[in-house]
C-alpha cells in the first residue's frame, strides 16, 4: 500500500494542508479502513500539480506498474493532479493494471464504480481552481506591466538596488563599456571582434558583474557564469532600447500553465519612453540600427583601410554605375564615374564632384527636412489633440474594452459552471441541458473575441500613433547635430542619406525610408477630412498614411464570421461596410467586394438611415460601388447600422435572382440592430 502527498508553492501560501498532515490523514484511514499503518509515503513538495514530471509521482507510478503497490491513497484528487485529463488517465491506467486508487476526502474509491458519475467533474473543478489562480497571476503582472512597475532584471550597464519595490540606478562601472560597444559597433568593428577584444581586455561579462554585485549585497548567486563575452551578448546589447531610456514590458506571453514563453511582435509591447536615465545617445542607437540593417544586406567584411565618407553611396545618375574615390594628393577630395574611370569618354561623362560641395550640399538638404520634420511632428500633435475630444482617449478606451473582455468572460465562465452543475444533478437530461446553454455560450463567446480584437487593434494603433511621432521627434534632433558639423564622417551621413545620385550640374539625395515622408508632410495631412477621427498607418517604405477612424472596422474577424453566418442563413452574398468600404464579404467572390471603396450614393443611403429594397431597374437602386458591375448582382438589400444614434455603417445582401422580400428585410435588420449593440458594449 503506498500513499501520495503533495504541495506546491502556491497552495501553501493559500494555507493548504501540509504535507505532514496529509501523510497523518493517509496512516490514519490506512489504520481504520485496512487495520495497519504501514504506508510507503511518497512526497512532491513544492511541485504543481498542473505538471505530471514530478519526481516522487513518477516513482510512484514505477512501482505501482512493477507490482510493488495495488492500492495508493491520497487526501483528495488535488493531490494527485490539478490536469483534468491527465488526471483520469492516470486513474484509468491504474485500473487498467489492476491498481486501486483512493481519494480519501473526496469519497472516490475505483473499486466502488459508481464514484464514475462524480469523478469527471470533480477533476474538473481541481483543474478549475489552478487556472483560477494561473489567471490572477496572469493578470496581477499585466496590470504592473501596464502601469511600468514590472522590472524582473535590468541589462548589463544598470543594476537593481531594491528588488521588492523594482528600483534600480546606472551601474557607473558598467556604463563606459556599454557606450563603448556602441561606438566600436558604428565604427566598423563587429560583434565577434568587440567580443574578443573585451574578453582580452579582461573585461567583466554581464553574468560576472552581477556576480560581484550580488557578493557586494551579501546575496548568494546560483547562475553559472563565463568570463568570455560571445558574439550573441554583444549583438543584445546593440539591439537593446532599454539603453536609451526606454521601458518595454509585455514582450513574452506563457501559452499554457507551466508552459513556454512566446516572444510577442513589438507593437503588443507596453512601451514606455523616457522612463529612466538612458546611457546611449538616441542617434548612437539608431546609428547602430542602421549599421546593423545595411550589413545585413551586403556582404560586410570589416573596416576598409582606406574607407571613404561616401563610398557606397555616391552613382552617376546617367549611367548608373557606382562613383570612384579620386586620391590625388594634388587635387581636392573627389569622385567620378566609375564607368568613366574605366572607359574614359567612350564610357560616360566624369560628373566630377569635390567632398567639400558634396558636405555643402547635404548640410543645406538636411537644413530643409529638419524643418520639415518639425512641421510635420507639430502638425501631428495638433491634430491627435483637436481629435481627441471626439474619441474616448485611447488609453482609457483601452482599459475599458479589456475590462469588458474580463466581465464577458468571468460571465461566460460562471454560465459554464453553471451547465455543469446542472449536468451533475440531472445526468440523464444532459443532451437537453446542453442544447439550453449553447446558445448563450455562442453569443457570450462571440461578443468576448469581438471584444479582443477591438483591444488588439487599439493597441497596434497606439503604438503607430507613438512611432509617427518619434520618428519625426528623433529626426529633428538628428538633423540640429549634423548640421553644426564642420565635416561629416561615414557613420553620419549613413544616419540618413540612403543615395546620392550626380548629374553633370547638380544633385539628388534619396533619403532613408523613415525620413523622406516628412518632406510631404502637408500632402500626407491634406487626405483626411476636418473633423474626422484619425488613424495612423506607417507603410513598409516608412510612408506615413492617415485614415478616417472606422468603428466598424475594429471588429475584424468577428465581422467576417458574421458575414459568413448570414451568408449561409440568407443564401445571398453578404457585405458588412463602414462608412467608407466593404469590411467584410462572403457568398461571392470576395475580390469583387472586399476593401473596395463604396460609392457616394451609397454613402448617402446609409446617412439616411432608411432601409432599401430595389432592383437594378428602379429608380430606388443605390450602386454599391463607384464602378459598379451589372452582371455581379440585380438586386439589393441595404439596412443600416446605427449605435448610439450614430450610422456607422450597413449590412447589404446582393442577389442575381430574385428580388428580396419580407424574410430578408427582417434578417438583415435584426442582424444590423445586433451588430449596434455590439459596438455599444
Amino acid at each position: 500500500m503506498a500513499g501520495y502527498a503533495r504541495i506546491s508553492y502556491d497552495e501553501d501560501k493559500e494555507n493548504y494542508e501540509s504535507i505532514i498532515n496529509q501523510t497523518n490523514i493517509i496512516r490514519e484511514y490506512a489504520k481504520v479502513h485496512f487495520g495497519s499503518e504501514t504506508v510507503d509515503i511518497f512526497e512532491d513538495d513544492n511541485f504543481s500539480g498542473y505538471k505530471f514530471d514530478r519526481p516522487s509521482f513518477l516513482k510512484l507510478k514505477t512501482a505501482v506498474e512493477n507490482g510493488r503497490f495495488n492500492v495508493i491513497l491520497a487526501k483528495d484528487l488535488s493531490r494527485i493532479g490539478r490536469h483534468n485529463a491527465r488526471t483520469l488517465l492516470f486513474i484509468e491506467e491504474m485500473q487498467a493494471i489492476g491498481a486501486r486508487v483512493i481519494a480519501i476526502n473526496d469519497g472516490i474509491d475505483t473499486e466502488n464504480m459508481s464514484a464514475d458519475m462524480t469523478l469527471g467533474i470533480k477533476t474538473w473543478y481541481n483543474e478549475l481552481y489552478v487556472k483560477d489562480i494561473s489567471k490572477k497571476i496572469k493578470s496581477a503582472i499585466a496590470s504592473k506591466q501596464r502601469n511600468a512597475s514590472w522590472i524582473c532584471a535590468v541589462p548589463y550597464g544598470y543594476e537593481m538596488t531594491d528588488y521588492k519595490d523594482r528600483l534600480f540606478r546606472v551601474d557607473e562601472e558598467a556604463a563606459p563599456v556599454v557606450r563603448r560597444v556602441f561606438d566600436m559597433y558604428i565604427d566598423g568593428w563587429g560583434y565577434k571582434r568587440i567580443a574578443n577584444a573585451l574578453t582580452d581586455e579582461r573585461v567583466q561579462t554581464p553574468r560576472a558583474r552581477e556576480r560581484r554585485l550580488a557578493a557586494e549585497r551579501g546575496a548568494a548567486y546560483r547562475k553559472n557564469v563565463c568570463d568570455i563575452w560571445s558574439a550573441a551578448t554583444v549583438s543584445g546589447m546593440l539591439k537593446n532600447d532599454f539603453y536609451i531610456g526606454v521601458l518595454r514590458t509585455g514582450k513574452y506571453e506563457r501559452k499554457a500553465i507551466n508552459g513556454g514563453d512566446a516572444r510577442l511582435s513589438e507593437d503588443r509591447h507596453n512601451v514606455f519612453e523616457n522612463h529612466h536615465p538612458p546611457i546611449i545617445e538616441e542617434t548612437t542607437f539608431r546609428a547602430a540600427r542602421e549599421a546593423a540593417v545595411r550589413r545585413s544586406k551586403i556582404n560586410y567584411r570589416g573596416i576598409k583601410k582606406y574607407d571613404n565618407v561616401y563610398s557606397g553611396m555616391l552613382f552617376c545618375a546617367d549611367c548608373g554605375s557606382p562613383m570612384f574615390a579620386v586620391s590625388n594628393p594634388n587635387r581636392p577630395k573627389g569622385y567620378t564615374c566609375g564607368l568613366y574611370h574605366r572607359r574614359g569618354l567612350k564610357g560616360c561623362a566624369s560628373h566630377h564632384v569635390t567632398e567639400k560641395k558634396l558636405n555643402e550640399f547635404v548640410r543645406r538638404y538636411i537644413a530643409r527636412v529638419r524643418d520639415a520634420s518639425v512641421a510635420f511632428y507639430d502638425k501631428l500633435d495638433a491634430d491627435l489633440k483637436s481629435a481627441a475630444p471626439k474619441t474616448d482617449d485611447s488609453d482609457a478606451l483601452a482599459r475599458k474594452i479589456k475590462n469588458e473582455a474580463a466581465l464577458c468572460k468571468e460571465e461566460l465562465k460562471a454560465l459554464t459552471m453553471q451547465k455543469i452543475r446542472k449536468i451533475a444533478q440531472n445526468p440523464m437530461d444532459e443532451d437537453e441541458i446542453d442544447v439550453f446553454y449553447r446558445e448563450m455560450e455562442t453569443e457570450l463567446m462571440a461578443r468576448f473575441k469581438a471584444l479582443n480584437n477591438r483591444a488588439v487593434d487599439l493597441g497596434e494603433l497606439n503604438a503607430k500613433k507613438r512611432e509617427a511621432k518619434k520618428a519625426a521627434k528623433n529626426a529633428s534632433g538628428a538633423f540640429e547635430t549634423l548640421i553644426g558639423k564642420e565635416s561629416y564622417e561615414k557613420k553620419d551621413i549613413e544616419l540618413i542619406v540612403e543615395r546620392v545620385n550626380v548629374f553633370e550640374d547638380g544633385l539628388e539625395i534619396e533619403l532613408k525610408a523613415d525620413i523622406y515622408p516628412l518632406l510631404e508632410a502637408e500632402r500626407a495631412f491634406n487626405v483626411i477630412c476636418e473633423g474626422d477621427p484619425l488613424e495612423i498607418f506607417t507603410d513598409r517604405e516608412g510612408e506615413i498614411i492617415l485614415k478616417k477612424y472606422s468603428p466598424i472596422g475594429e471588429l475584424g474577424t468577428f465581422a467576417k464570421e458574421y458575414a459568413e453566418s448570414l451568408a449561409q442563413s440568407s443564401g445571398h452574398i453578404t457585405c458588412i461596410v463602414d462608412k467608407d468600404q466593404i469590411i467584410a464579404v462572403s457568398g461571392g467572390t470576395k475580390k469583387e467586394f472586399m476593401e473596395k471603396h463604396i460609392s457616394a450614393a451609397m454613402e448617402k443611403t446609409i446617412g439616411s438611415r432608411n432601409t432599401v429594397v430595389a432592383s437594378r431597374n428602379e429608380s430606388a437602386f443605390v450602386p454599391i460601388l463607384e464602378d459598379d458591375d451589372s452582371e455581379v448582382y440585380k438586386h439589393e438589400l441595404i439596412a443600416p447600422i446605427i449605435s448610439e444614434g450614430d450610422v456607422l455603417g450597413a449590412i447589404v445582401f446582393l442577389s442575381n435572382d430574385k428580388k428580396m422580400g419580407e424574410v430578408e428585410g427582417k434578417l438583415a435588420q435584426t442582424a444590423a440592430g445586433f451588430l449596434g449593440k455590439q459596438m455599444e458594449q
